[in-house]
């Protein structure tokens, strides 16, 4: 193969690079086929879902420890035994989670079906008696159709409600036991967290991929149908592929900047309220860029194209008038090869005619 054929290697970052400050090189990546386009795409989005993640856990271990430093009572645990000062009723917003404490020697009915009646459908509620604890959270019914459309949201779902032992919980760690907040802010710090994030953190990111994944990719397909029109009035044509590849380099930036937009939201709670429209008027105002510069490459390339066709033409009559004038002093100064044969035979007549010349006779002395 010809080495100058090869396709040219271009990393990622540098890929990224071109994405998002040299328009005018998008052209390169028309030649390319679609699934280098989609690679760039799965490992962009990859870093921005770590980044989510990370966030994510970063937040909630502050927030765990922010409430157990200003909010929660004084408490003990000892023998499998937990004992609090006051009993806890509280409910975080941005996580849809919610917490009771309730230590008594005894807990009745009725104020447990009271604390299941505040878990919302779509809330995670965790409740912390004496001796144990209850998950509450609402789950899909096994036997429900999701293609019935006629199915209410509270028919999809049932309460579930898991029983967790202290003791049984820990099993492995029977001398566990704290005295008070600071001593169980410690433990939490330093060994329920790092546990927790190790434990949570690849199936977080999991979910967090997909569903990125499937609306950046939906956001791609919406900017590469904007693409296709603005192509369709500037009258160039494109195939389905490359235009998915050119909206996916169109986006770099927006992605970027949602990324980066996602992550201070999830980690500070920052919140600008258009930022999704102008995420996407950025892809738009790339693509419709990017198209111009391709027609005005084409144009370019016409116009060489052009130029080279009129000086070879050129060129061409230039030979041809010069291989004109050339022939006829060629027949003047050449003899041809009767010519040639014609003197031949001149020359020997002349000799025939030539008479004889005799010796003198000794006798006519």
């Amino acid at each position: 193969m010809d080495p100058m054929k090869k396709e040219k290697k271009i990393g990622f970052f540098k890929r990224l690079k071109i994405a998002i400050f040299n328009l005018e090189e998008y052209g390169m990546f028309l030649a390319e086929s679609f699934w280098k386009a989609f690679k760039f795409f799965a490992i962009l989005m990859l870093l921005i879902v770590l980044c989510m993640t990370f966030a994510y856990h970063y937040s909630l271990s502050n927030t765990i420890l922010s409430y157990i430093r200003n909010e929660m009572p004084e408490m003990s645990f000892t023998d499998g035994v937990l004992k609090s000062e006051q009993k806890v009723d509280a409910y975080d917003e941005k996580y849809n989670f919610r917490m009771f404490v309730n230590t008594d020697e005894t807990v009745s009915e009725e104020t447990m079906k009271e604390y299941e009646a505040k878990v919302g459908s779509t809330e995670i509620a965790v409740i912390f008696l004496k001796d144990k604890a209850y998950v509450c959270a609402y789950a899909l019914k096994d036997d429900v159709n999701l293609m019935d459309t006629s199915i209410s949201e509270d028919e999809l779902y049932e309460f579930s409600k898991q029983e967790m032992e202290y003791k049984v919980l820990l099993g492995s760690y029977p001398e566990f036991k704290f005295s008070g907040k600071e001593e169980f802010e410690t433990i939490v710090e330093e060994d329920v967290i790092p546990a927790v994030t190790a434990s949570t953190f690849f199936p977080v990111a999991c979910a967090v991929y997909v569903s990125e994944f499937l609306q950046m990719f939906g956001d791609v397909c919406v900017v590469a149908l904007i693409g296709y029109v603005a192509a369709m009035f500037l009258g160039v044509r494109f195939k389905l592929s490359p235009m998915l590849a050119l909206a996916i380099y169109s986006l770099s930036l927006s992605f970027v900047l949602k990324g980066a937009y996602s992550t201070a939201n999830i980690a500070t709670g920052l919140y600008i309220e258009y930022f999704d429209v102008v995420y996407l008027v950025i892809g738009y105002i790339y693509i419709i860029a990017a198209i111009f510069m391709i027609k005005y490459d084409l144009i370019k390339q016409k116009e060489e194209l052009q130029k080279i066709l009129e000086v070879q033409e050129k060129v061409k009559k230039e030979l041809e008038e010069e291989n004109k004038e050339v022939k006829p002093e060629e027949k003047t100064e050449e003899e041809s090869p009767v010519e040639k044969q014609e003197n031949e035979v001149s020359e020997t007549e002349n000799n025939k005619e030539k008479p004889e010349e005799k010796e003198p006779d000794d006798s006519e002395i």
